[in-house]
C-alpha cells in the first residue's frame, strides 16, 4: 500500500512537471499575413496625418526584435491629389506598451517607389525586454505624402488595429488588422533544475 502510494506521488510529479515544462513554452512572434485590401496611411488629402499600428500579446518575458508592415504606393501616382510617399520618405517605428507610452523606435527609409512590398524594423540592438501581456507596434511618418497600408477586413487575428491621428496612438478599430509582423526572443530560465535522478531519489 505504502509502495502504491509512493508510485502514484512518483507519477503525479512527473505529470506535473512535465506540464509545467509545456506551459513553459514561449512563442517567438505574430503576424497577420492576409492583405485583403488597404487603408490611407500618412498625409491624408483633408490634412490628417495618420500612421498605423497592431497590438499583439506576449506570454512569456522576451527580448523584442523585429517588426514588420506592408505598404503599397504608386510611382508618380496620388489619391485625392495627395502624392504617394518616395522610396527616401522616413518611416517611424514605435513600440508601445497599452498607454501608449514609447518604450522602443528606429526609423527606415520606405525603400521602394512602386507596388506593394514589406518594410522590416530592427531594434535587436536596444535589448528591449518586454514582461508578459499586451503591447502595440505601431508605423508612421512625417512625409508630407501618403500611402496604403495593407490589412485584412476579416477581423482573423486575435490582436487589434490601431490609428495614428495627428501626435497621438488612439484605436482600436473593430473588425480590421493591420498586415503585420514581430519577432521576439524568449526569455526562458527555469525557476527550478530538478533532474530526473533527483525527483526519484527523493521518492526512496
Amino acid at each position: 500500500m505504502a509502495k502504491a502510494k509512493v508510485a502514484a506521488l512518483f507519477f503525479v510529479s512527473i505529470l506535473t512537471l512535465t506540464t509545467s515544462i509545456a506551459m513553459a513554452a514561449c512563442s517567438s512572434g505574430d503576424q497577420n499575413i492576409n492583405d485583403v485590401g488597404s487603408a490611407v496611411f500618412g498625409l491624408r488629402w483633408d490634412g490628417t496625418m495618420i500612421g498605423g499600428g497592431q497590438s499583439f500579446t506576449l506570454d512569456c518575458e522576451a527580448r523584442f526584435l523585429t517588426a514588420s508592415f506592408e505598404f503599397n504606393v504608386v510611382e508618380g501616382g496620388d489619391m485625392g491629389g495627395q502624392p504617394y510617399l518616395l522610396s527616401t520618405d522616413i518611416m517611424i517605428m514605435e513600440l508601445l506598451d497599452m498607454s501608449y507610452n514609447v518604450l522602443a523606435t528606429t526609423s527606415i527609409p520606405l525603400g521602394f517607389s512602386d507596388g506593394t512590398q514589406w518594410i522590416h524594423f530592427d531594434v535587436s540592438d536596444q535589448n528591449v525586454t518586454l514582461t508578459p501581456g499586451d503591447y502595440l507596434v505601431g508605423c508612421r511618418t512625417e512625409a508630407p505624402r501618403l500611402a496604403s497600408i495593407m490589412y485584412d477586413p476579416e477581423d482573423t487575428h486575435a490582436g487589434s488595429r490601431y490609428h495614428y491621428w495627428i501626435n497621438e496612438w488612439t484605436g482600436p478599430s473593430a473588425g480590421s488588422d493591420n498586415c503585420f509582423q514581430a519577432t521576439w526572443d524568449p526569455n526562458e530560465v527555469p525557476t527550478d533544475r530538478t533532474s530526473w535522478g533527483t525527483m526519484k531519489t527523493s521518492y526512496r
